[in-house]
């Protein structure tokens, strides 16, 4: 990870959009003097204790190794109380991400669309992918809407009559998607993208389907309590359901049940 100071009046847009290589050059003069008055970042992650400091080079900028093996990584920069011409460093953080863009169709997809309420859906933990439903179309990012997709869905049964699915909701899962259409939860997954009926999610009798805000995944008790991250219900039943469908280990059981109601 490279990392330089910026001026935000003066830098350049690959800059402001944090996809340049290398400092502009009045980035590069600007890095330097806070340098030399012993300005350095300190870079933390937010499920560790332990910082990590770069290494300054000779191009302008501190070079700090990390390794990690999820598909994102979110980092905490900080730096220290140097001021150069009445400028001071402030705290920021960063979302690496390393995912496929929703590639081409071949023509026979079917379009989806949401309800005529706007809804936005994040994954808590990867504030970077995100679901945008509206009732022309539904939308898909995985770079924190640098850029965006429509979303659509290949099916092996019948059209509908009207060319494409109706969805009051879904849940956007790290492999698919869960969309409420009529009274049913169906899945569509990010690899395949084809409509799948699935034993896990019921299809008829659903009332509602909500994801969790907030990210549990570094919680103390993450690991004897299963927090979930999505909930669905009927007239008498809500289920909590976790953040993957295609786990060995969630085969049948996706889906556990909270209480009813007799």
């Amino acid at each position: 990870m490279r990392i330089w100071i910026i001026d935000p009046e003066e830098a350049s847009d690959y800059e402001i959009g944090q996809i340049a290589n290398l400092p502009s050059r009045h980035s590069y003069h600007l890095t330097k003097n806070f340098f030399n008055l012993g300005q350095f970042p300190i870079v933390t992650l937010p499920s560790s204790t332990k910082t990590f400091n770069g290494k300054f080079t000779l191009d302008g900028f501190w070079e700090v190794v990390l390794e990690w093996n999820q598909s994102y990584l979110t980092v905490g920069i900080g730096g220290q109380p140097t001021s150069f011409q009445h400028r001071f460093v402030y705290e920021a953080s960063h979302t690496f991400y390393w995912e496929p863009i929703e590639g081409p169709y071949d023509g026979t997809e079917i379009p989806l669309l949401g309800p005529d309420v706007t809804i936005l859906i994040k994954d808590p933990c990867a504030p970077h992918r995100a679901l945008f439903m509206t009732r022309n179309s539904i939308r898909i990012t995985s770079d924190a809407f640098r850029s965006t997709s429509i979303v659509k869905m290949y099916s092996l049964y019948t059209r509908p009559p009207s060319g494409f699915y109706m969805n009051d909701n879904a849940a956007l899962l790290d492999d698919g998607i869960i969309l409420h259409m009529a009274d049913g939860l169906y899945w569509r997954s990010h690899q395949t993208r084809f409509l799948e009926f699935r034993k896990e999610l019921p299809t008829i009798g659903v009332r509602g389907i909500l994801q969790r805000t907030t990210c549990l995944d570094n919680h103390p008790l993450q690991e004897v309590v299963d927090f979930g991250k999505v909930l669905f219900w009927t007239d008498n039943e809500l289920f909590i359901g976790g953040g993957r469908i295609t786990s060995r280990h969630a085969v049948g059981t996706y889906k556990e049940l909270l209480f009813q109601v007799n």
